[in-house]
């Protein structure tokens, strides 16, 4: 996935801007795309991690580009609830038309605290390693080096780290990997690590000193180097 959609370290669209004491939700429909893009993970089953993503990563740049963060959620709901059969493209556009016409009208609500709970719980629950997988094949302290993938729809692994030397720092288990593929020769959770970059490598010779870019990524990103290369 190499399109706008993977903006970290592209140069020209300016600062970040940290907002002092940022509230999780600046509008109350924000929480409520997000709700419904978390919940279609339940109410349609993935074919693959990660699916998610590649909805939001389907939007076409000029227009990701002008959604905020959550309006991009709500499109990647839309169109995953579309091609997953939950609603037809024709019954989309009648809601949106009589929203339009009748902008007061109250959209319909359904009352389920034991689902809200049981959602709740899941929001709030670290993911847990799987059980069974492949092996982790590196330890801490072993140098490594990020592959320059190039796999059509989406990855894991920045743009910017593509290449890129680093060190294992520490070895989170075994999780499924996200990829749109899924890495489908090997589909097996694989050990995904926290790894160390120092911001020279990264950033080059302009970089602050004393910066570290710390990533976890799975193991099929990297691939091992020797002290001396």
């Amino acid at each position: 996935m190499n399109g706008i959609h993977d903006m970290g370290g592209m140069h020209g669209f300016g600062p970040v801007v940290r907002e002092e004491n940022e509230p999780v939700f600046h509008e109350p429909w924000e929480g409520r795309a997000y709700g419904a893009f978390s919940r279609l993970g339940a109410k349609l089953p993935p074919p693959y991690p990660g699916v998610g993503r590649t909805y939001i990563e389907s939007i076409p740049p000029a227009r990701y580009l002008q959604m905020s963060y959550y309006e991009r959620f709500l499109e990647s709901a839309v169109q995953r609830a579309i091609s997953g059969g939950l609603i037809a493209p024709e019954e989309f556009e009648a809601r949106l038309e009589h929203y339009r016409e009748n902008p007061s009208a109250s959209p319909p609500r359904r009352e389920d605290p034991a689902e809200v709970d049981a959602f709740r719980r899941r929001l709030s629950t670290q993911l847990r390693p799987a059980a069974e997988g492949r092996p982790p094949r590196f330890k801490e302290g072993d140098p490594v080096r990020a592959i320059n993938v190039n796999r059509a729809g989406h990855n894991r692994l920045p743009r910017y780290i593509r290449g890129k030397r680093g060190t294992i720092e520490r070895v989170n288990g075994l999780h499924p990997i996200e990829d749109e593929m899924g890495f489908s020769e090997d589909p097996m959770p694989q050990a995904v690590y926290t790894v160390g970059f120092d911001g020279v490598e990264v950033w080059g010779s302009e970089c602050e000193p004393n910066l570290r870019v710390y990533l976890e990524l799975w193991e099929g990103y990297l691939t091992p180097v020797s002290s001396g290369t």
